[in-house]
């Protein structure tokens, strides 16, 4: 059994993950959280837009939206969803153990 070093994170980025991982209900990789289901619990869109751009470049999430090309768009928001780099499963309890059963 290989060992996953935590990718570290800050307490803003730290919330946000927590939020998005709630909101993950599903099978492993599925995901339905919009940018605007965190805005509450994150403080506002511009806070999650910083959050988007910063989790994606430490490989912890992915946004699923063709006509964005992967950058978070705030118009298209609503029609963009936010995912669980694979490698950070570890960071969701259920597919965590999932992923351990499947190994």
């Amino acid at each position: 059994m290989t060992t996953k070093t935590a990718t570290k994170l800050t307490k803003k980025e730290t919330v946000f993950v927590t939020a998005l991982v709630k909101g993950l209900y599903a099978e492993p990789g599925f995901s339905d959280v919009c940018p605007s289901d965190l805005f509450e619990v994150c403080g506002g869109d511009k806070a999650v837009a910083g959050l988007i751009g910063s989790l994606e470049k430490k490989g912890v999430i992915w946004i699923d939206d063709d006509q964005c090309h992967g950058r978070y768009v705030l118009d298209r928001a609503p029609m963009m969803f936010i995912h669980l780099e694979e490698d950070h499963y570890y960071l969701h309890a259920r597919w965590a153990k999932e992923q351990a059963l499947n190994a």
